[in-house]
């Protein structure tokens, strides 16, 4: 994985994440932020495939 083209680590790890258990990570409980190709999301954890797309990093505030 290569740093450079995230804005921040948090990113680089969320937008590489990859779960065993659930072939779709909005429903896995461990994906806090989520990379869909369009931005980065929160996801809303309503039993669907909501997210709440977001400008900041939540852990550091650096812009995404």
């Amino acid at each position: 994985m290569a740093l450079e083209k995230y804005p921040c680590v948090h990113a680089a790890y969320y937008a590489n994440y990859e779960c065993e258990h659930h072939p779709n990570l909005l429903e896995c409980p461990d994906v806090l932020l989520y990379y869909d190709g369009e931005g980065y999301a929160l996801p809303v954890r309503d039993g669907g495939p909501s997210v709440v797309y977001i400008k900041y990093c939540p852990w550091c505030a650096t812009k995404l």
